[in-house]
């Protein structure tokens, strides 16, 4: 019940993390709702790259740079609590997303995440991506 309770707790806090994403809410980006420095393997390579919270807001913002608007529909969100490590949730979730580019061209993609929060802070994030 405990682990039940806490990872809903952690799916609003994915929620909130992809929310303030969308809408460029940097504000979100602290020390209450993020480990000092997260890690990240973006949809395309193999690398983990690792950020702490002012280089992520400057991720963040390129990532934004070329659009008007980003706009999400998220399928379902499943909160897992490992057997191996209960105070790490993962939050794995598949969803569309219709980039607005400046230049008036839409780009369409599918992605799944998965969202790692330790102790109620977001740990990282691994993303995968196929275009419609």
């Amino acid at each position: 019940d405990c682990l039940l309770s806490r990872g809903l707790g952690d799916v609003y806090k994915r929620q909130d993390f992809s929310t303030a994403f969308v809408n460029q809410d940097y504000d979100f980006v602290t020390k209450e709702n993020y480990l000092e420095t997260i890690f990240f393997y973006p949809e395309k390579g193999l690398d983990r790259l690792e950020f702490d919270l002012p280089s992520l807001i400057e991720l963040a913002k390129s990532m934004h740079e070329p659009y008007d608007s980003i706009r999400r529909n998220v399928y379902d969100v499943i909160p897992v609590v490992p057997s191996y490590d209960e105070n790490l949730t993962v939050v794995m979730f598949p969803f569309t997303e219709t980039r607005y580019r400046k230049d008036g061209e839409i780009e369409k993609y599918r992605f799944f995440e998965r969202h790692y929060i330790r102790g109620g802070k977001i740990a990282g994030v691994r993303k995968w991506s196929q275009e419609e």
